[in-house]
Formats: C-alpha cells, structure tokens, sequence
C-alpha cells in the first residue's frame, strides 16, 4: 500500500476462470487466480525493488538538505560556547550535547536558548 502511488499499471486477465468479486476489488479466490499471482510475483517484486530504491534516495537527498540547512546553526552553536564555557568543562562534550538537544528538537529549540542553558544565562520560554 505505501507504494501505490509510485507505480501505474493493468493486468488484463483473459480467461473465463479469473472472475473479479462482487465489490470488484479483487478476484475471486481458486486456482487458476493462485496461478496468474504465482506468475506476476517476480515481475511485481522487481518494480517494488524500484520504488524502494527511489524512495529511499529521496529521503537521503532530503536528509542532506535538512543538514545543509542545520548547518550554520550547528556552527552558532560551536562558536557561542567555544567562547562563552568555562575552562573546567569540556567544551567538545558540550557542544556534542547542546548540537544533538539542536537537532533531536528538529529546530523547535532555538539556537539561543540551547546556548543559554549552557551558559546558565537567563532562559525566558
């Protein structure tokens, strides 16, 4: 089903034995319907394997633009608090955090108040 859209297509059954059912979604189950299945499988699994591969491109071109996008934000962050931390904490730990609060929020948090947090400035929310 998730894959309905990516493809168009008919198969036309000719035979007496394939009957479509009474809501004619579908076919009447017996052998002959088993058979034609059996027989459209592998044609079938193979423009699935298409729309996978497709899909599956398009959510990695998607995601390398939401990072492209993240990008100068991530870098915000870096610079506020290399500059702004105190000696006695690991600014790399920090800074790895305060990126991954960033971008498991999906940029709901604002740079600013991850940054404020981090250096125990005045949160407004």
């Amino acid at each position: 089903p998730r894959f309905n859209r990516w493809t168009l297509g008919e198969v036309h059954a000719l035979g007496q034995a394939i009957r479509p059912s009474v809501k004619r979604d579908d076919f009447e189950p017996n052998n002959e319907f088993n058979s034609l299945v059996h027989k459209l499988k592998p044609h079938l699994y193979k423009v699935a394997q298409l729309a996978r591969k497709s899909s599956a491109k398009r959510v990695e071109e998607k995601a390398l633009l939401t990072i492209k996008e993240q990008r100068p934000m991530l870098k915000k962050i870096n610079r506020k608090l290399t500059a702004g931390l105190s000696r006695n904490i690991s600014k790399k730990k920090a800074i790895q955090i305060a990126e991954d609060i960033f971008l498991a929020s999906k940029g709901k948090l604002s740079t600013d108040k991850i940054i404020d947090a981090f250096l125990c400035n005045k949160i407004t929310i």
